[in-house]
């Protein structure tokens, strides 16, 4: 699975398991420890996008679930509709399966609409949510109008020069009803996953976040 980018020994880590809906989705674990994190990859891409950033994750002590959603990279489709939301919520158990005792969920572009969005539907403990360049709404999902029912840290960033994508991470930061939410814009045209993968201090913020939130340990 995926041989491109998860390497040989890292092949007994990837796992199958279904949404609500019954659909079958690929996922690579990473890792074990008492904090879990899924991470979502933006439309157009897989789990991929992810690998080299969950590694890290991993050897931090985290416990990293990268999945394809439904109808991606090499998970089934849904008939007619994207499952974004039931895919999010199902890694979650997976993770909490696995021995997570709470899960981060973390989203670039698409993933991070839809970790928005399915972190009230999730019933795995969420510690935080974590959204990269996330347009406020992507298809029937509305990311900007689930944030006021956020309780958990949320965390938002983009590229200030990422076309909207700056805009839909201070609307959805205003909306969002955590106690604890921060917004970082970055002087970069960098989407997604790129931010935490080609900019040191993007994902030096991002493990700052992390450590006051949701640590490893």
């Amino acid at each position: 699975m995926h041989r491109t980018c998860v390497q040989p020994d890292e092949q007994a880590n990837v796992i199958k398991f279904q949404n609500a809906e019954g659909v079958e989705l690929i996922g690579v674990m990473l890792g074990d420890g008492p904090t879990g994190i899924v991470l979502g990859h933006e439309s157009r891409s897989s789990l991929c996008e992810w690998m080299p950033v969950a590694r890290q994750l991993a050897e931090r002590g985290y416990r990293v679930l990268a999945i394809d959603f439904g109808g991606f990279g090499e998970s089934e489709s849904a008939s007619g509709r994207r499952t974004l939301i039931e895919d999010v919520a199902a890694a979650a158990d997976q993770l909490e399966r696995a021995g997570s005792e709470q899960v981060v969920l973390i989203g670039s572009s698409m993933g991070g609409t839809a970790v928005v969005s399915a972190a009230t539907e999730v019933t795995a403990p969420v510690a935080a949510v974590v959204s990269l360049s996330a347009p406020a709404m992507f298809g029937d999902l509305d990311a900007e109008a689930a944030a006021p029912n956020l309780t958990v840290p949320a965390y938002f960033a983009a590229g200030e020069r990422d076309g909207t994508f700056p805009d839909s991470a201070r609307r959805m930061h205003a909306a969002a009803g955590s106690e604890i939410k921060e917004l970082k814009i970055y002087d970069t045209t960098r989407h997604g996953t790129q931010l935490v993968s080609e900019l040191p201090e993007c994902l030096a913020d991002l493990l700052d976040f992390l450590d006051q939130v949701a640590p490893a340990r």
